[in-house]
């Protein structure tokens, strides 16, 4: 189960025990974390960002791979994240 925590600027990943496996954590991209979507094929971590108006996009393991898009109005824009 995926978590945001927004207070923390993180994600956290837990088992289905509640026992915390993983923190997806990102001080420069990652400020109000919204919500995740997760490939199940590659195991890649999508987070969108509350304040950024971007997603920031995770390897499995928790390292920080990118960012997509951007705030704005258009093509790769996003206005307001919020899940």
């Amino acid at each position: 189960m995926y978590i945001t925590d927004p207070v923390g600027k993180r994600v956290l990943y837990f088992s289905k025990n509640g026992n915390l496996i993983r923190e997806y954590k990102d001080l420069v991209n990652l400020s109000r974390p919204v919500d995740v979507l997760v490939d199940d094929a590659t195991g890649t971590v999508y987070v969108a960002d509350g304040s950024f108006s971007h997603v920031v996009v995770f390897t499995k393991l928790g390292t920080p791979l990118h960012s997509i898009g951007a705030r704005g109005i258009g093509t790769g824009k996003f206005h307001v994240n919020t899940a």
